[in-house]
């Protein structure tokens, strides 16, 4: 009977995670990548970074590998594939859109401290530390940051070049999220949310 109760356990942790989270997955039909999702809060996230090609998106140092390792490298005009709506749809599958700064801090609410956040983390969305693309075509901090879009435009700048971004750090894995503001053409990943 123990062997029975450990097994009916691990099963539940395996569907619902150690923190209650839900595990899924879904298929991307335009290319037939096949995406892990996880439910936190009262969303549903995917838990890689979105790997679709299109113009304006790169593999990290442009290494093939690199996409299947953490997902391409998009501008924000990219992801918002024309729109500069918050919540579109972008690059992202049917069903599907940019999370907005304010799903973000909802994400960042839940899981305070960052590290909950990275590969292996408690919340089950595995964010790599996979870096950032320069507007001068630069690739860096692959191992130190992991830097996300938002849809969200930072009114604060008049020509509406910049947006809300989040940031986490592998040296500072007790902080929470980080917003900042980034210029559009900088390349950075993507995580979906589910409509």
């Amino acid at each position: 009977m123990k062997h029975v109760c450990h097994i009916v356990i691990f099963s539940v942790i395996a569907c619902f995670g150690a923190f209650g989270q839900k595990y899924g997955s879904l298929v991307d039909v335009r290319d037939g990548q096949v995406y892990k999702t996880v439910e936190i809060g009262n969303k549903v996230w995917m838990a890689q970074n979105v790997n679709y090609y299109c113009r304006n998106s790169w593999c990290y140092k442009n290494e093939d590998a690199n996409c299947a390792k953490y997902g391409r490298i998009y501008t924000w005009n990219a992801i918002m594939t024309g729109s500069g709506l918050q919540k579109s749809r972008g690059v992202c599958p049917e069903g599907w859109h940019v999370p907005s700064e304010s799903e973000w801090l909802l994400l960042a609410t839940e899981f305070s401290k960052s590290k909950d956040l990275f590969i292996g983390g408690s919340s089950g969305f595995a964010m790599p530390m996979a870096g950032c693309r320069f507007p001068d075509g630069k690739f860096d901090f692959e191992g130190k940051v992991a830097t996300y879009w938002t849809s969200t435009i930072d009114t604060a700048f008049p020509n509406g070049s910049f947006v809300f971004t989040r940031y986490a750090y592998s040296d500072n894995p007790t902080k929470p999220l980080s917003s900042y503001s980034t210029n559009k053409t900088y390349g950075q990943y993507l995580r979906c949310v589910k409509d």
